[in-house]
């Protein structure tokens, strides 16, 4: 686990703590590389496609998430098998 990855658990833990909610992680590295996918075969330009990147990443995320908290996508957090080799939350 890397310092950004270490600093995003502290981070969630700290405001776990002062909120009494729960926090939930997303390994979110791919979710651009998934944007840029959706955008290949739109015919926009490449600054089109970067004004929209961000909106379709953030969409993606949040789709990961809901998808969790439904029961369906990646495993619990205690589960190492995450496909990016960290916790799922």
């Amino acid at each position: 686990e890397g310092p950004r990855a270490a600093l995003a658990r502290a981070v969630a833990a700290a405001a776990g703590e002062a909120t009494g909610l729960p926090g939930h992680l997303h390994d979110e590295r791919l979710t651009s590389v998934e944007a840029d996918r959706a955008l290949a075969a739109t015919g926009f330009t490449r600054k089109q496609k970067k004004a929209r990147q961000d909106a379709i990443a953030a969409a993606r995320l949040l789709q990961a998430f809901l998808d969790h908290r439904n029961g369906v996508g990646w495993p619990k957090v205690d589960d190492r098998s995450h496909p990016s080799g960290e916790n799922a939350e």
